[in-house]
């Protein structure tokens, strides 16, 4: 393959993924495509379409490389709630969050206050429930750290960000707190520090 169909085919793929377009993948990738990355050794292209969203590659991971920390519970019923509190964390207050930011992007007559109105209530009544399932400290799922708070920790740092805490939100700044000290966290946000300078801001 020369490298110019080389190029398009990458362009081809990277914009697949930005449109959901998990046909376009599979039409471009050949029957006999492998990948490997230091994960993953010489997988197939069926293996392969199965595991390009965050948490996927977590569970896929946590099933195929564990480790000291299991982030999907063997029992299926807690597999279940650890699972739908990931969903709650990137649908109830990641996505209002990107909502907020994106509008700060946006032209000035493209502007929207009033889905930004909105996607702060959402966030306020998510962090209204997070409140109470913190009350008694911990993790998302109680004692062991999980996918749950994989999904909790961008969440809660740039939902503070756009919508901050409360006096109402003790208990969620405390797990926002217990999160950033964990030393994955802490390293990732370290990182990340000559960036952060670029994070839009409210005009």
């Amino acid at each position: 393959m020369s490298s110019k169909n080389r190029a398009d085919t990458i362009r081809a793929i990277f914009a697949a993924y930005l449109s959901s377009n998990r046909k376009l993948v599979e039409d471009v990738l050949s029957d006999d495509f492998r990948f490997t990355s230091p994960y993953d050794d010489n997988i197939d292209k069926p293996t392969y379409l199965t595991i390009p969203e965050t948490s996927i590659i977590i569970e896929y991971l946590d099933r195929h490389y564990r480790g000291p920390t299991r982030f999907i519970p063997d029992d299926a019923a807690l597999a279940l709630q650890t699972r739908l509190r990931d969903r709650f964390y990137d649908l109830y207050v990641h996505l209002p969050m990107q909502q907020i930011v994106g509008n700060r992007l946006r032209a000035e007559g493209n502007k929207d206050p009033h889905g930004v109105e909105e996607a702060r209530d959402r966030l306020r009544t998510a962090y209204a429930m997070i409140e109470q399932q913190m009350a008694a400290g911990g993790w998302a799922m109680g004692g062991d750290f999980s996918l749950a708070d994989c999904a909790a920790a961008p969440a809660l740092f740039y939902g503070n960000r756009v919508e901050p805490f409360g006096e109402a939100h003790r208990n969620v700044r405390a797990y926002l707190e217990r999160l950033a000290a964990r030393p994955s966290f802490a390293r990732v946000l370290k990182e990340a520090e000559p960036w952060f300078q670029m994070f839009p801001k409210e005009s």
